[in-house]
C-alpha cells in the first residue's frame, strides 16, 4: 500500500478504495489528481524515483546500510520550490493507545523520532529538515508535512528496525 505523497495536510487514505486483495483491480494501479511518477534514473548503482506532487518536484533516492550492525533503510529526497504544503509518508506504525511519538532534536536541522508502541520503538533520524516540519501519527502511518518551499529543499531520513524498548 504505497500512498507516499500528498499535497496539502494529513489525509492519507487510499483513494483508489477497497480492500487490498487480487481481485480489486481499483487498489492497483496509478493514483488520482496532481500526484504522478515521472520515471527513474539510474547512475551506477543509485536509483532515483522523479515524481511531481502539485506544483513540486521530487527526486528520492533509498539506499540501505548497517550502523552498529543494525539495519537502516535511507531516503534521500530533494524537493522543489512549491507553493503548497505537502505530507510524506514515511512509514507504517502500530496502532494503539500507547503509541505515541517523542521528536528529539541534536541541532537546528538534524535528530531523530520515535515512535513508540507497547514495549518497542522505532527510530526515525532526520538531518536537513526545517524547523516548522510536522510529525503526525494517524491511522497507523508516521507522515512528515512540510510546509510551502520558498526555495529547494534536501533532506534524508534514516528508517531504524523495530526493536524492544530498554527501561
Amino acid at each position: 500500500d504505497d500512498r507516499g505523497y500528498v499535497r496539502g495536510t494529513v489525509n492519507l487514505p487510499d483513494p483508489r478504495g477497497g480492500p487490498a486483495t487480487l481481485n480489486n483491480a481499483r487498489r492497483y494501479g496509478p493514483l488520482p489528481g496532481n500526484r504522478r511518477y515521472q520515471g527513474l534514473h539510474v547512475r551506477g548503482d543509485d536509483v532515483v524515483f522523479s515524481l511531481a506532487v502539485g506544483d513540486a518536484k521530487i527526486l528520492e533516492k533509498f539506499g540501505f546500510q548497517r550502523v552498529e550492525d543494525e539495519p537502516v533503510f535511507t531516503r534521500t529526497i530533494n524537493v522543489s520550490p512549491t507553493s503548497q504544503q505537502l505530507t510524506l509518508l514515511v512509514v507504517s506504525a502500530p496502532v494503539g493507545q500507547r503509541t505515541r511519538v517523542e521528536r528529539t532534536t541534536a541541532s537546528s536541522a538534524a535528530g531523530y523520532v520515535a515512535v513508540h508502541s507497547g514495549g518497542e520503538v522505532r527510530l526515525i533520524g532526520f538531518r536537513g529538515l526545517p524547523q516548522d516540519v510536522r510529525w503526525n501519527l494517524q491511522d497507523g502511518h508516521l507522515s512528515l508535512s512540510l510546509p510551502e518551499l520558498a526555495t529547494g529543499l534536501q533532506f534524508q531520513l534514516s528508517i531504524g528496525a523495530l526493536r524492544p524498548t530498554t527501561h
